[in-house]
């Protein structure tokens, strides 16, 4: 009875994986889908009517920085 026990537990476990194994898997996916050609650089544009709202669609938040003064386009 203990090895059957032991058996249906190991079985359940198996198919279904933790979810830390799937947020590995999917960071690694991730990862490696960025490192793609032609990936590396989403919006090839310094003008900030352009990036902005590429930005604002991919954060949760606003960023409300101007770097300009430190040399950055």
């Amino acid at each position: 009875m203990l090895g059957a026990l032991i058996t249906a537990v190991l079985l359940l476990e198996c198919a279904h994986p933790m979810p830390i194994s799937f947020l590995a898997t999917q960071l690694i996916a991730s990862h490696v889908r960025s490192l793609m050609a032609n990936h590396l650089m989403d919006v090839p544009s310094s003008d900030q009517h352009t990036v902005k709202p590429w930005l604002d669609a991919k954060l949760d938040f606003a960023l409300r920085a101007d770097l300009s003064s430190q040399g950055f386009p």
